[in-house]
């Protein structure tokens, strides 16, 4: 725990990134939207970038490569989309087949770390993990953010007991573990490239990635995994437990679906990019849950104003899709509980994804890289979306009056 105390620190913001495969290019969209918003909330001239607006940013998977770009690197919107772009529309990306003929997943590893390495340098970007440039950036910005980092699924045969390592691109100053504390290698001797090797290794998608005695490897996609309350242990952990906490900001590019997940499996019989894969056809924004809901709830509550937003939906929703949506309202569950429980009566937490995908509606990257970005721009502008987007912003900046 730092030596900061309850009366001498401003309230906590904190941005947490959800993984889904390929997927982050919608993430990135919602959130710029939500700093279009926040500046015109706060009537500024400027677009504010993420390390300005939260203390602590954090993400798994592709979610985790974000983190690090947004935080560690305290890139804004733009540069940080066009360098995911650069990385998932690489034609060297893809995996080759074996001798045998298989390719049972869609990017291969070795590559990927290259080309990482190589676009850090091209933007003169220290490749290791520690940020030791906390307080370099424009003069007269603002680096709110000091803690940025990514989260690696530890590989494991039990699903129902994940475990995770976290990388780090900061030091912690205290001398035991406690309670909130999850391990994580020397962020010094750890290079960002390995960082995302090991975050994103996903079935489908990057194959198991080995840092020292550890192998990582998400083997549950498409089931969501509880960033909001890793990050919100690694508050504890950092600044003591229940610190003063403004709000959460969780983001997710929504889960895919049933045709894309069996799209991706079969990529083990596929050489190149799945230039096919559905377009896009999602509808609305889903945001759960302020705190005046209850962890069972399925409605979403702003100001004493109730907001439904219902997903479209086929008549038949098949195990993949639908075991990950269930996995996803426990999750959003297990948060609005423990936020009951450790700041009563505060509305904290904020989630903005699309709602779950069926059939043909998934919003996929590849399919918007080969293709254009109009049918993301054609989901954000949407009657639904702006206006949670705008609901997002106004706690955002009710809660900077105290923080």
């Amino acid at each position: 725990m730092s030596s900061s105390t309850s009366d001498d620190m401003r309230p906590l913001k904190i941005l947490t990134l959800d993984g889904g495969g390929l997927q982050a290019l919608s993430t990135l969209s919602i959130l710029s939207k939500l700093c279009d918003a926040i500046a015109i909330n706060k009537a500024s001239d400027r677009k504010p970038a993420p390390y300005e607006l939260f203390d602590i940013i954090g993400g798994i998977g592709t979610g985790g490569w974000l983190a690090l770009l947004l935080g560690r690197y305290r890139l804004d919107l733009t540069r940080c989309m066009s360098i995911y772009l650069e990385l998932a529309s690489d034609p060297q990306l893809p995996a080759t087949r074996s001798l045998f003929g298989s390719k049972p997943y869609a990017l291969d590893q070795k590559r990927l770390i290259s080309k990482i390495d190589s676009i850090l340098e091209r933007y003169e970007l220290n490749p290791s993990l520690l940020d030791n440039e906390a307080q370099k950036t424009e003069e007269g910005i603002e680096v709110r953010c000091k803690h940025a980092f990514a989260v690696g699924a530890i590989q494991s045969s039990d699903e129902g007991n994940r475990e995770y390592d976290v990388f780090r691109a900061y030091r912690t100053t205290t001398k035991t573990p406690g309670p909130y504390y999850r391990p994580g290698p020397d962020p010094e001797s750890c290079k960002v490239s390995s960082v995302c090797a090991a975050t994103g290794a996903t079935k489908y998608l990057l194959q198991p990635y080995t840092i020292g005695s550890t192998t990582y490897s998400d083997n549950g996609f498409p089931n969501p995994h509880n960033i909001t309350e890793i990050a919100m242990d690694e508050a504890y952990h950092i600044f003591g437990e229940k610190p003063p906490l403004s709000i959460i900001v969780n983001i997710g590019p929504g889960i895919p679906s049933d045709h894309d997940i069996e799209k991706l499996q079969k990529l083990s019989r596929k050489f190149s990019w799945p230039y096919w894969l559905p377009s896009s056809n999602r509808t609305g924004l889903r945001k759960a849950n302020t705190l005046n809901t209850s962890p069972t709830s399925s409605t979403i509550t702003t100001s004493g104003t109730k907001w439904v937003e219902s997903p479209v939906r086929s008549d038949t929703s098949s195990s993949a899709s639908s075991e990950a949506e269930g996995v996803e309202r426990e999750i959003e569950a297990k948060i609005i509980e423990r936020l009951h429980k450790d700041y009563p009566d505060q509305k904290i937490f904020i989630r903005l994804a699309p709602p779950p995908a069926h059939d043909e509606l998934a919003l996929n990257d590849v399919h918007v890289i080969s293709t254009s970005s109009e049918e993301v721009d054609k989901f954000l502008r949407q009657d639904t979306t702006k206006k949670c987007l705008r609901q997002a912003a106004e706690r955002y900046c009710v809660t900077s009056s105290a923080a």
